[in-house]
Formats: structure tokens, C-alpha cells, sequence
């Protein structure tokens, strides 16, 4: 694993994390918008813009398709996903962390395990002399 795209995978992901917020914000509070439809529609724009943004600047290296890639890609964050919002009312209703601090804390403990997936399932990166189909 690369300190170096580690980090940009964590800067990606933490800028699309904090823009997801605001304009959930925005979307529901200041512009009335049903939750659940601006919830949904920041999902799949602010998902599309993080994938194409690591292709580019954290596997650069891929060999899959644009489209392949980025059905991998929605895969493989809404498996997250799904896993971080039963992890998160563990920690909101078990142990009576605050919604945001636990969101916190499992963005930042997820966030390496986070970028092995995508490396290996959404970009297929292997280390030099590594064989095999994934």
C-alpha cells in the first residue's frame, strides 16, 4: 500500500464526505427537498465524481473499463455502506457515541480497508509479479 495514494484515496474521500453534507444541507434545509431523493441523488453524484477522481489520481494504473469500473466501484461502496450504517447505530445506540463522532470514527477506520477493496475489486491493482484472476 502507498502512503502517498493512501493519502489522496483519504483526501478524496474526506472531500467527498464533507461536500455530501453540505449539500445535503442545503438540498433538505434551505431548499425543501425530501431527504431520501437528495440523499439519493448526492449519493450517486458525489459517488461518480469520487470514483472518477481515483481513477485518475489514485490508480492511474487500471486496466478496466470506465463503465466496468464504475459499476465495481458503486458495488463495492454500497457493500460499505450498508456495513457502516449497522456499525454506526451500534455505536449511536450501544454505546451512546453521537451521530457525527461515530460517523467519524468509522470513516477514518474504514478509510484503509476502503481503499484495499476499491484497489483490488474496482481498479484490479496487484503488486508487480502478482498473478492470478481476483
Amino acid at each position: 500500500m502507498s502512503r502517498g495514494s493512501l493519502m489522496r484515496f483519504i483526501v478524496i474521500g474526506g472531500s467527498s464526505a464533507a461536500l455530501s453534507i453540505s449539500l445535503l444541507y442545503i438540498a433538505v434545509d434551505l431548499l425543501g427537498i425530501p431527504y431520501l431523493l437528495a440523499f439519493a441523488a448526492i449519493f450517486v453524484g458525489i459517488n461518480t465524481t469520487a470514483y472518477l477522481a481515483s481513477r485518475r489520481m489514485v490508480f492511474p494504473s487500471t486496466r478496466v473499463g470506465l463503465h466496468s469500473g464504475l459499476l465495481r466501484y458503486f458495488a463495492v461502496t454500497s457493500i460499505s455502506l450498508t456495513i457502516n450504517s449497522l456499525a454506526l447505530i451500534l455505536l449511536v445506540e450501544i454505546t451512546g457515541i453521537a451521530p457525527v463522532p461515530a460517523n467519524m470514527i468509522l470513516s477514518l477506520a474504514n478509510a484503509p480497508l476502503n481503499y484495499f477493496l476499491h484497489k483490488r475489486v474496482t481498479f484490479r491493482i496487484r503488486h508487480p509479479g502478482q498473478t492470478g484472476k481476483i
